[in-house]
């Protein structure tokens, strides 16, 4: 299936544009998402020396209550960005599954406009419900490195492994600029899990819109097989004969339908 998968998005070269596309989105908006927090920190953390609460209004609660609500802000876009690449990424390899023999040119362009009007107030309501689950999972992750639990979150599923050297890298670069700048902030090290465990979040939400086209490719035709299996008889012999050679239920389930 994955093999199958990166051919064909090697032979429609719009699954690649539209992965770059997402990538760039994505990182653009982890930088903002950067600022934000740091701007959060800068303005409401208490402090004699910070200016801004000279007036009263800062608060710990407040700098954790508005880094949870911009972290669930951002789950719920970067999901909603996948969701949109996923929808589209399956119009075309569902198009190469039904019609591989007369593919239409602006494939890929039918499903980008689908994912982006009819489809998307599911796309966004579906993501809402992912990024509330994905938020709860950081909270649990960042509250385990507190603890002293570091390693532990480091549990999740890996796509490929370009997406697991894109978290650690930059889990490692904010290690790194803790290590070597050593802020005010961070004397006792109370910052370092939150802050890596950020950096692992971002890298991670960056690497699986890249990874998404391949993961939505193997999907489509799992999905696709199962609702229309003569169609992967009839259009696509080669992939049908190597899925029973390696499955060979394969063949009893289709029979049996």
């Amino acid at each position: 299936m994955l093999k199958t998968a990166i051919q064909v998005s090697k032979k429609h070269g719009y699954v690649y544009l539209v992965s770059l596309i997402g990538g760039i989105i994505g990182a653009a908006f982890a930088a903002w998402f950067s600022v934000t927090l740091t701007a959060i920190y800068v303005t409401y953390e208490p402090s004699g020396s910070n200016p801004k609460c000279s007036r009263g209004g800062c608060s710990k609660a407040k700098v954790i209550g508005l880094t949870a609500f911009a972290t669930f802000c951002m789950y719920c876009f970067t999901e909603t960005i996948k969701n949109v690449i996923h929808t589209t990424i399956a119009g075309v390899y569902g198009t190469w599954y039904f019609r591989v023999h007369n593919f239409p040119k602006d494939a890929t362009r039918g499903a980008a406009k689908r994912s982006l009007t009819t489809s998307f107030g599911t796309i966004a309501f579906s993501s809402l419900l992912i990024a509330i689950i994905q938020f709860l999972r950081q909270l649990c992750s960042v509250a385990r490195s507190q603890a002293g639990n570091e390693g532990d979150c480091l549990i999740g599923p890996v796509l490929s492994f370009s997406s697991m050297f894109v978290r650690f890298a930059t889990t490692l670069l904010a290690y790194l600029y803790l290590l070597f700048t050593d802020p005010a902030y961070n004397k006792g090290e109370g910052y370092t899990p939150v802050i890596l465990a950020f950096a692992f979040l971002i890298g991670t939400q960056i690497a699986l819109i890249m990874t998404t086209p391949i993961s939505s490719g193997v999907d489509n035709i799992f999905v696709a097989a199962g609702w229309d299996p003569q169609v992967m008889i009839s259009s696509h012999l080669e992939l049908y004969q190597e899925m029973v050679r390696l499955y060979p239920k394969v063949q009893e389930a289709i029979n049996v339908r």
